[in-house]
């Protein structure tokens, strides 16, 4: 990554999983799988958006996919900003396990048919690269998925970030380490309760 990139890297930033889909609430992975916001879910991201007025947001960026621009659009409209879409922030490319119950094995290298551990973790690097060159220096906001929130918490070295579950439209605050060391990722408010399944919090 470029020497700017990896000083962009250095600055602390906004992270809000989208809301609840009715995958969410049966337990399905949806992975790459454009599903919609249910009622509950458009509440939980406009009680985030009413979190988040009050932060100074210069810009707001989501995935592609619906359920994370709808979310974005909500918590955007306070500050009177456009969403900026970047592709990289969709979603891992489960392949045939999408649209089925949670496997057991949400860090398995290689779903059949679908995206690679490590091809899914280039990709989130290179979306936080994007996200950090088209924030600037002002605080910002990335709507994205528990995935990505997951791979980000692994590519910053965030302690135990592998281990936990981040609930529906939690806003997050990514902080780099003030010297040597990982960053840190604590939500706003209190993380309410996953969605139902063993895993839901991890990918969707």
């Amino acid at each position: 990554m470029p020497a700017d990139a990896m000083t962009a890297r250095r600055r602390p930033f906004l992270f809000v999983r989208h809301g609840q889909t009715e995958y969410n609430v049966r337990g399905i992975l949806a992975g790459s799988t454009d599903v919609a916001l249910t009622e509950t879910g458009m509440r939980e991201a406009a009680a985030a958006a009413e979190i988040l007025a009050g932060e100074p947001l210069r810009a707001v960026c989501s995935s592609p996919l619906k359920r994370a621009r709808d979310t974005a659009r909500l918590i955007a409209a306070p500050h009177r900003l456009p969403v900026t879409v970047i592709e990289d922030l969709r979603e891992r490319d489960w392949g045939e396990w999408e649209g089925q119950m949670f496997p057991a094995d949400l860090g398995h290298p290689q779903p059949p048919g679908g995206e690679a551990m490590a091809a899914y973790l280039a990709r989130v690097e290179r979306a936080l690269a994007a996200f950090f060159a088209l924030t600037g220096d002002g605080p910002a906001a990335m709507v994205a998925h528990g995935g990505i929130f997951h791979a980000l918490s692994r590519l910053l070295a965030v302690a135990g970030g592998d281990a936990g579950v981040i609930g529906n439209a939690v806003p997050v605050r990514f902080r780099p380490p003030a010297t040597a060391g990982g960053w840190t990722a604590a939500p706003l408010t209190a993380m309410p309760a996953a969605s139902p399944g063993p895993a839901a919090g991890q990918s969707g």
